[in-house]
């Protein structure tokens, strides 16, 4: 129950109801008389102070936050909305404990700083564009490529900071993952400091909750480098292609330093193509038969960067053996650094095959053994690390799986909640206006013109606040799922005529053209709820000759193919902005949401619009023009009785 209160212009409480005491643990009678600062936290009163201030001059509603003490010494976040009357000198005030939702708030503020140090700590490149192709995010890593600041990305598109060619390639991409609503990893070019980088990038398609398409997002790798270095090997590779004796080059760069290119020759000696060497270590050459004196040799020349020439004992891919003498040269960059080391392989087999085949033999025998015992070894422990992980992720399940409970019945309870104190408003302010009525209409006897201006003032607000409530209760019952769509057949064309006498005069007030359009190919009588279509219908008409101070409204009834018909509302008015297209069917959002907007309502009509519309198997659509007015479009399935 929501705390009301009056409070004197000196900031004294007068009356309070018992939602105070069940907020704040303090009886009625203990804050009766006492100021209201009494009870403020400290870092809140000076605002608070300021703003009491200013309703006392302008007598305008307010509304704000602030925390109060809690008899237990603990504060609460409370939501005010505050009224002064001069005449009288008394402040109405209705506050309502917001504490959970403030937690809430800090837990995301937290959760979006956490998210915001990954994206400018990650070594990737990351940026955020809507569907339009403005760029909405760019991480510090890409607006160094770009030397560009932020502000000076975000808002632009890719035309306004590259060349066409550059825009184009990218956009062509961003527009398959839109059109296929998927991932996709491709490779783009981008500006630098001093060259054209090469990215490997992932883009993937951002939904939100609805499943409604805002954006693609973009996460690259910067393989320039990569890209160079291929470049320069396949030319080396043309090079020594020829060569009779075999060569080989293994890259120091890369993890175990893996062979990325061997010659003809070399496939002749060893019997291994292409395809069975690149990528692998060339110690599969030797097979188990590890310990040998040249591969010391040849592991102490690559800790000091030098060259070597050895023999070993290598293994031909049909496993016969064979004496290489290998010859490694190191090749290093410009900056000394060491890249690659170059192969030269001679088949001297003839040579040492006699005296060494007995020792050979007992060799292999030894590291097979070993090489066996260290895979037993590799295996057993692997397994553990995997039963290890499979225990953490049968736990990680069990806590999602309870979230998810929560989650579901946290949301169920907030929806039966809404639904039930709706109706349980809706009830008593039915009373205060019928009430309200009966004395305006001097049936309780006659009032003076003070006593009329505040009951018409109270049966005003009364029946905003019926309006809220009738939204509030259509949106819980939607949530909830106990709202039904009852369908009938019914005269479109006494329909629209229904619509046109309720709200054309809304229009004729503000002196705007109201045009009103129906298809001759439109049936007569179509079946649907009348009463959620006719709602629908007037929230959209509502809005549009609210919105629009010059110029006209057009209503329209259209044939949509042959299973569907639209209805389409249209306006010169002020348009919304191209950045709130996707959240304005979201509860309790509007286009201005500051507390001085020009336009009143409660955000919550084209959201039980959309519910609505979704409910009866169709879908509504916006565009619009910021200065020159708005179209929104519903379209629903066509049914004819039988």
């Amino acid at each position: 129950m929501d705390m009301v209160g009056i409070v004197d212009f000196e900031g004294r409480f007068l009356k309070l109801n018992a939602a105070w005491e069940a907020t704040l643990g303090y009886r009625v009678e203990e804050m009766l008389g006492r100021h209201f600062v009494d009870f403020l936290h400290p870092d809140d009163r000076e605002t608070t102070l300021q703003l009491a201030r200013a309703m006392l001059e302008d007598g305008d509603m307010r509304s704000f936050e602030n925390r109060y003490r809690h008899r237990d010494g603990s504060y609460r976040w409370l939501y005010w909305q505050a009224r002064s009357y001069p005449d009288v000198r008394l402040t109405y005030c209705v506050a309502r404990d917001v504490t959970p939702r403030k937690r809430t708030e800090e837990n995301l503020h937290q959760a979006r700083d956490l998210l915001m140090g990954i994206m400018a700590n990650s070594g990737n490149v990351i940026y955020v564009k809507d569907i339009y192709g403005h760029y909405v995010l760019a991480n510090p890593q890409y607006q160094s490529y770009l030397q560009l600041s932020e502000s000076m990305i975000v808002g632009q598109t890719d035309y306004d900071l590259f060349s066409t060619d550059i825009a184009d390639q990218i956009q062509a991409h961003e527009n398959w993952v839109m059109d296929h609503r998927r991932s996709i990893q491709v490779e783009e070019y981008i500006p630098g400091d001093d060259r054209l980088h090469t990215f490997l990038a992932t883009k993937f398609p951002l939904f939100d909750r609805d499943g409604a398409l805002y954006g693609v997002c973009t996460i690259a790798t910067d393989i320039t480098y990569r890209k160079i270095t291929e470049m320069q090997l396949l030319l080396r590779n043309r090079a020594i292609e020829a060569s009779p004796t075999g060569i080989s080059i293994a890259d120091m760069l890369l993890p175990d330093t893996p062979l990325i290119y061997i010659n003809p020759a070399f496939e002749k000696t060893t019997g291994y193509t292409a395809l069975d060497v690149i990528g692998r270590n060339c110690r599969f050459l030797q097979g188990t038969d590890r310990d040998q004196p040249g591969l010391t040799a040849i592991r102490a020349a690559l800790r000091e960067q030098r060259a070597v020439t050895v023999v070993l004992r290598n293994y031909r891919k049909d496993g016969t053996l064979f004496y290489n003498e290998l010859s490694l040269a190191p090749i290093h960059n410009d900056e000394g650094v060491l890249t690659h080391y170059v192969g030269i392989s001679t088949d001297v087999t003839g040579r040492v095959l006699a005296e060494e085949k007995i020792q050979s033999q007992n060799q292999e025998l030894v590291l097979a053994n070993f090489e066996l015992s260290s895979a037993r070894k590799a295996a057993e422990d692997a397994a553990a690390q995997i039963q290890q992980q499979n225990e953490a992720l049968m736990e990680a399940n069990r806590e999602l799986a309870y979230a998810r409970r929560q989650a579901e019945e946290a949301t169920r309870l907030k929806s039966q909640f809404l639904a039930t104190m709706s109706h349980e408003l809706r009830t008593p302010l039915n009373a205060i206006i019928g009430y309200t009525e009966i004395q305006l209409a001097g049936m309780a006897g006659e009032l003076t013109q003070e006593q009329r201006d505040y009951q018409e003032r109270v049966l005003a607000n009364a029946d905003h606040l019926l309006q809220l409530i009738n939204d509030v209760l259509d949106i819980a019952k939607i949530e909830a799922g106990r709202l039904e769509i009852v369908d009938n057949p019914f005269d479109v064309r006494v329909w629209l005529d229904e619509l046109i006498g309720q709200t054309q005069g809304l229009a004729v007030d503000k002196r705007l053209s109201f045009e009103v359009s129906i298809d001759e190919r439109m049936p007569r009588v179509i079946i649907g709820d009348t009463a959620r279509l006719k709602q629908i219908a007037i929230n959209l008409v509502s809005n549009a000759i609210k919105f629009t101070e010059s110029g006209g409204v057009r209503i329209q009834v259209r044939l949509h193919g042959r299973d569907a018909w639209k209805f389409i509302v249209s306006d010169t008015g002020i348009g919304i902005p191209s950045h709130l297209l996707e959240t304005i069917f979201e509860e309790f959002r509007q286009v201005d949401s500051s507390s001085q907007r020009k336009q009143g309502g409660t955000g919550l009509g084209l959201s039980i619009v959309r519910k609505l519309t979704l409910m009866m198997g169709g879908n509504v659509r916006v565009s619009s023009e910021l200065g020159k007015g708005s179209t929104f479009t519903v379209i629903l399935p066509l049914r004819e009785p039988k």
